[in-house]
């Protein structure tokens, strides 16, 4: 988002989930990033509009797309069998109902370098883009990390608040589809956990089961099933010293900042996770703090190191 705006893109970031079929018919320029989930199915926020883009009962004609020029990067793991399907099915049907596709698809590999595919196609993309649309600005965009414009923009901020029994209930619609599971998950037993390959076979895959008495949760034969491990509280409790000390306890609720008028349908704000809650339970149950943050989480920090060695190194 950040190099889009500076080579003079007014981007906005939009959920599948929220597609207006009028509003994709009358953008100019849109870029997918479609993520294949399973055995080559859409992932949940996505369903929607893929199930509309097949077009299946012929409602939509074959110029319905054409004011919009697209291109599409599809995320994957080459470990399944389909992959990025999802990524590859949009870069087609777009264009089957009369989208003009004005970059290459690209896709990345989850079980390689992710991160690196991305990297490699956006370098390419936004100067052909910027060239394309913008020629009298088609420098190379550079972005100055230790400015203030280069700092995230935040959708909500953090209030404090006296402490509650429960979180607010929410509507399905103000729940950020990425991690509605927080929402509605039930804590169980484990009851085994044993691993399944010898040393020699390499690789790791545990076999275990779950006590789901009094949980209220049904399991059915080919179901998925989502686990949201607990960080350890001596994670937790080194994670808040090494940020400054917090108080674990203090309670907080989420409130959304004020977006630019004439953004707020277009961007709604959704909750990433049940509040009013304390402290101590955001970085237990919802933040994950013990796994080595990815390349492009570490340059988003980089607006917010204040220590100028950090910042370079």
């Amino acid at each position: 988002m950040a190099e889009s705006h500076k080579s003079g893109f007014d981007a906005k970031m939009i959920d599948l989930e929220d597609f207006d079929p009028e509003q994709v018919r009358t953008t100019r320029l849109a870029v997918f990033l479609v993520a294949t989930y399973g055995e080559g199915d859409p992932t949940d926020n996505s369903a929607k509009f893929y199930k509309w883009l097949k077009n299946e009962d012929g409602s939509l004609s074959s110029d319905y797309l054409s004011p919009l020029q697209f291109t599409v990067f599809g995320l994957g793991n080459s470990q399944y069998e389909n992959f990025n399907k999802m990524g590859r099915e949009f870069n087609q049907k777009l264009a089957d109902l009369g989208a003009e596709r004005v970059f290459e698809y690209g896709e990345g590999d989850d079980d390689a370098t992710l991160e690196d595919d991305f990297e490699n196609w956006k370098v390419k993309v936004i100067p052909a883009l910027t060239k394309r649309y913008r020629p009298s600005s088609s420098n190379p965009p550079t972005i100055d990390n230790s400015s203030e414009s280069a700092k995230a923009p935040l959708t909500y901020e953090v209030e404090k608040c006296n402490p509650v029994q429960h979180p607010k209930e929410l509507p399905q619609s103000l729940i950020s589809t990425t991690s509605k599971y927080f929402f509605s998950s039930h804590y169980v037993t484990v009851t085994k956990n044993r691993e399944m390959r010898t040393p020699a076979d390499g690789g790791h895959t545990v076999h275990m089961e779950f006590d789901l008495t009094g949980s209220g949760v049904k399991y059915f034969t080919a179901d998925n099933l989502a686990v949201i491990p607990d960080n350890l509280e001596s994670s937790v409790n080194q994670f808040s010293q090494t940020c400054g000390g917090f108080d674990l306890d203090q309670y907080v609720s989420i409130v959304p900042v004020p977006l630019p008028e004439g953004d707020e349908e277009v961007i709604p704000f959704k909750h990433p996770f049940p509040n009013p809650c304390s402290l101590r339970e955001i970085f237990t149950l919802y933040l994950d703090i013990d796994s080595i943050p990815r390349k492009s989480a570490l340059e988003r920090f980089i607006p917010y190191v204040t220590d100028s060695k950090q910042q370079n190194w």
